[in-house]
């Protein structure tokens, strides 16, 4: 009877056959927690810096007055280099997502994380607040003529 509801929900004997699991080596390890985290160079008042200096305010998030927080998780590899970005949790929209991902990915070379005094690759996840400009620090807009 099992047999028959098998074939009758369409699912071969063969995919519920054991797979061999392909090994992990120390080289491909994601460590997080991690006992010392990756750092931006200059600590977080640098990478303050860096996102006020590098964030612009998305035209479609300034018109429709949307502010909030975008959150990005990225892999900080063992070489310091960013990858893997990508937003998590939920989405603001208004180009928001697209401008946090952008800068994320200019970012220079972090210093990476340790596990037992070993430099591993690890997860970081990174709130960027979007807080609407005041009106002098807006974009001028050029009016045609």
């Amino acid at each position: 009877m099992f047999y028959f509801l098998l074939l009758a929900l369409g699912i071969p004997l063969s995919d519920t056959a054991v797979k061999p699991v392909t090994a992990i080596t120390p080289e491909e390890l994601i460590v997080c927690p991690v006992e010392e985290m990756p750092t931006f160079p200059g600590g977080e008042t640098a990478l303050k810096t860096y996102l006020e200096k590098n964030i612009v305010y998305p035209a479609a998030a300034l018109k429709a007055k949307v502010s909030g927080t975008v959150f990005i998780q990225f892999i900080v590899d063992k070489t310091g280099l960013i990858g893997e970005a990508h937003p998590v949790g939920s989405f603001k929209g208004y180009g928001m997502e697209a401008e946090a991902l952008r800068v994320i990915c200019m970012m220079p070379k972090w210093k990476p994380g340790k596990q037992g005094g070993m430099v591993v690759s690890t997860f970081l996840n990174l709130p960027i607040r979007f807080t609407i400009p005041p009106p002098e620090k807006q974009p001028i807009k050029k009016r045609s003529l």
